[in-house]
């Protein structure tokens, strides 16, 4: 029906843009009579604008009287959640941030995170991801931001002290383009130098923690010393310093899982295994710090479509693994030369169903100071004939017939600029026989170089061999 343009009231806390875009009402101007109607609802004797704020800013250029309209009764609270939908559905498609504040405000108003994902059409961990942002950054940092990456980057930082530093300080950037030293904001940098601020300023929090621990000097050091090689947590650097001996990190089933519910609807709702894998969050499970640390809803996703009584991680790092099973209820043993168990020269008990092995990818991260660690192998040549020896190894002594071994590797390149497909090199040993090949795309860490000439490397993959 046809609405008088007088009758129409803008809001400012109903439109969702951050901005108004002219260039966009210009271009509107010219196709204008043939746009979709906008979307109104009922206010008083007039109407509130959902839907179409740039083509009601065209229409008034063109002085026109009259524009197409839909009505809708809408609570009031949803206004701008139904006004972000018409965007998104008709006009020029919103930025990823603009998505938060609406999420946040329909929070606020009792709606879940599914009548959320179904509202909008989309899945949980999108959902996720948007309220992650919101509890951590206000809408002041985030227009100060305006980017996706760097917001996230932000809102995973646990400690909000050294959060509000961040946002607040301005930082020593190196300028690969200038070739010098230059002071930036949070607002001006990239979202790779940011990435390179938060890892600096977290290695100061947790050399601050090591030198106020009650270790003695000799262990702080060597702690120390770990923190700059792999930019690890301090607790976890302490641990490899003390040379902990846990040989397993078996778990017993808890009464009451702390995220079950989490996982199931994951489950229900968005769990899916797709050749092409990426998660906006790595989930709440295991040590986020770690270096090349594996997402949770990966390893959630396996698991359902593999649907295993038993898992073996054999090399568990910071436990992701073993935190999920212990949520599912699910036989689990893990094992890491950081609890002080060498699996290069001791036998795994069991047959499980289910082994996920995530090695370290060659030299890329230094986890440690031993010289049995895999990335501490002599050259390339090692590495590869001990990922053999042990590879043959879980296959014959650990996995039952018809189970699965799922590895996550990634290709890397060393700082002189060589590179290195460890997937492909693996594959080509010609062990087990090989399934499946998932693709992941990771958002939240980068297998890089060094050497700024070459692209970053930013995908792993998951290669699923089956006995």
């Amino acid at each position: 029906m046809l609405i008088n343009l007088d009758e129409i009231i803008i809001m400012n806390e109903v439109n969702p843009r951050n901005h108004t875009d002219m260039n966009w009402v210009g271009e509107l101007m010219e196709v204008l009579d043939r746009c979709p109607p906008i979307l109104l609802t009922p206010y008083e004797e007039k109407f509130i604008l959902l839907g179409g704020f740039h083509r009601v800013l065209a229409a008034r250029q063109l002085g026109w009287e009259e524009i197409e309209a839909v009505i809708e009764e809408i609570p009031r609270y949803h206004w701008k959640a139904r006004a972000a939908l018409d965007n998104d559905q008709h006009g020029k498609r919103l930025e990823e941030l603009e998505f938060v504040g609406i999420i946040m405000l329909m929070r606020e108003n009792g709606d879940s995170r599914q009548d959320i994902a179904n509202y909008f059409k989309k899945s949980l961990s999108w959902v996720d991801d948007k309220i992650q942002i919101g509890v951590h950054l206000t809408p002041s940092v985030l227009k100060m931001v305006d980017n996706p990456t760097k917001a996230r980057e932000l809102a995973r930082i646990k400690d909000p002290e050294l959060r509000r530093e961040i946002i607040e300080g301005e930082h020593t950037i190196i300028d690969r383009k200038k070739k010098k030293v230059v002071k930036k904001t949070i607002k001006n940098m990239s979202s790779r130098e940011l990435a390179q601020v938060i890892k600096q300023k977290k290695k100061e929090e947790y050399i601050r923690q090591i030198e106020a621990s009650d270790e003695p000097e000799e262990i702080k050091e060597a702690a120390i010393e770990m923190i700059y090689r792999t930019g690890c947590s301090a607790k976890h650097a302490l641990q490899e310093a003390n040379n902990i001996i846990k040989p397993s990190l078996g778990f017993g089933m808890p009464d009451k899982p702390i995220y079950n519910k989490e996982i199931e609807d994951y489950i229900e709702k968005t769990s899916k295994l797709t050749s092409v894998l990426s998660y906006q969050h790595f989930g709440n499970w295991g040590d986020k710090d770690f270096p090349l640390a594996s997402p949770g809803y990966l390893i959630i996703d396996l698991i359902n479509y593999l649907k295993p009584h038993s898992i073996l991680d054999p090399m568990c790092g910071s436990n992701t693994v073993g935190e999920i099973c212990r949520d599912l209820g699910i036989s689990y043993a893990g094992y890491d030369l950081l609890n002080g168990f060498d699996v290069l020269d001791n036998n795994i008990d069991g047959m499980f169903d289910l082994i996920f092995w995530h090695p370290p990818y060659y030299n890329l991260v230094h986890y440690s100071m031993d010289p049995r660690d895999l990335s501490n192998c002599a050259d390339y040549g090692d590495y590869i004939d001990k990922i053999k020896y042990l590879f043959l190894r879980f296959l014959k002594d650990n996995l039952e017939s018809n189970g699965y071994l799922a590895l996550l590797i990634g290709d890397i390149r060393d700082k002189d600029g060589t590179y290195y497909s460890l997937g492909f090199d693996i594959v080509n040993l010609g062990i087990g026989s090989l399934e499946q090949v998932f693709t992941h795309i990771s958002i939240v860490q980068d297998f890089s170089n060094t050497v700024s000439f070459y692209p970053n490397i930013m995908h792993e993959q998951l290669l699923l061999f089956r006995k």
